[in-house]
């Protein structure tokens, strides 16, 4: 798959282990989930991101400024 160490990263459905699954995805080993890749290397600072109190905009606005604000 694409090698990324996953290590530490857990599943933003049931916070459970990834491991490499079909095509560009990775498949959650406690409840079978199947996340992107994209989601699944970006899920820390997504939750970050859904936990603050920022307005959709400035949001959007960090997401593809690259995480510049």
């Amino acid at each position: 798959m694409t090698g990324w160490d996953d290590e530490n990263h857990t599943c933003p459905e049931c916070d459970g282990h990834l491991r490499d699954g079909p095509g560009e995805k990775y498949v959650c080993g406690d409840c079978d989930e199947e996340i992107p890749a994209k989601i699944a290397e970006n899920a820390d600072l997504l939750r970050d991101l859904a936990a603050t109190d920022l307005p959709c905009a400035e949001l959007a606005a960090l997401l593809v400024g690259g995480g510049e604000r």
